[in-house]
């Protein structure tokens, strides 16, 4: 399933450099705008990646790729964004103000399963991290509620993977039960435990 899928992806993690001297990124703010020399725009696999999911997934809604800051996770480091190799996709909000997990995880299953071929080297959502070294963990500070993060490798950003000399990969998911949730071909989600069922 899914989770096999993920488990045999293997994406090389480079994170952004520490933010030294602090003068660059001034107070403990993660949202302060910086000026650190290593601070780029999207680059070009970045927003080209962008496009493909809003295109593929009309519900996404544009969260944006650029900003020159700290990470939220992690104030010693620049952010991803800061590098130019992440994405936000927002993700429609339920009544309860969280990401509707049907649309979302529909998104996250796709990029995970395919992260390989598209050059994805982390994504975060819900309060969980999928690392293309280390599988999945809890993730610290912002929990990305109403968001998928997405991380692209160098090579992804660059434009260097199968998804941009080859084309996008098949829109579909490894078809999968595991305890209360259910994954369809189309990569859409279902929370079996929410219809008072178990797959």
């Amino acid at each position: 399933g899914v989770r096999r899928a993920a488990a045999a992806q293997h994406v090389i993690v480079r994170d952004p450099p520490n933010v030294e001297p602090d003068g660059f990124c001034p107070g403990s703010d993660p949202f302060a705008t910086c000026t650190h020399p290593a601070c780029t725009r999207a680059h070009p696999g970045t927003a080209e990646l962008d496009r493909y999911i809003r295109e593929r997934w009309p519900f996404v809604l544009p969260y944006g790729t650029y900003n020159c800051r700290r990470n939220s996770n992690n104030l010693a480091e620049l952010s991803v964004h800061a590098i130019g190799r992440a994405i936000d996709a927002g993700i429609p909000l339920t009544d309860a103000r969280d990401a509707d997990n049907t649309l979302g995880d529909e998104v996250a299953n796709f990029l995970i399963a395919h992260a390989e071929y598209i050059g994805i080297q982390r994504v975060g959502w819900d309060g969980m991290w999928w690392n293309g070294e280390r599988g999945c963990s809890a993730m610290r500070g912002d929990p990305h509620k109403n968001h998928r993060h997405i991380e692209m490798s160098v090579e992804g950003a660059a434009r260097r993977t199968r998804f941009f000399t080859e084309g996008p990969p098949d829109r579909s998911c490894p078809v999968v039960c595991y305890g209360h949730a259910a994954v369809a071909a189309d990569c859409s989600f279902v929370d079996c435990a929410a219809m008072g069922q178990v797959c």
